[in-house]
């Protein structure tokens, strides 16, 4: 069976849940976090600009790489609370 490094990642994350405290507390971490929201604003005008141009039909597979951009963008940024929740509810459903 082969990993990938996100999956890596979220293992270690869900096996040792002080990491996800130290990760959140981190300031490369907050740094990141701060790359990202302007990265996606950055991102999302150009977008929008794109689309806002009647000169030229917007192409659709730069829409969808964007969309897929934001998605890892998304994925990354929400990672700490993800692991949160599932140690939250794993602890929930061992204590039944």
């Amino acid at each position: 069976m082969t990993t990938t490094p996100l999956a890596d990642v979220e293992l270690a994350l869900e096996t040792e849940p002080e990491l996800v405290v130290a990760l959140e507390r981190n300031r490369g971490w907050l740094s990141l976090m701060g790359h990202i929201g302007s990265r996606r604003e950055r991102k999302e005008k150009v977008l929008l600009a794109a689309v806002m141009r009647a000169d030229e039909p917007v192409d659709q597979r730069e829409i969808d790489y964007l969309r897929g951009y934001f998605d890892a963008l998304d994925w990354m940024a929400k990672l700490p609370e993800r692991m949160r929740t599932k140690l939250r509810e794993d602890g929930e459903s061992n204590a039944e």
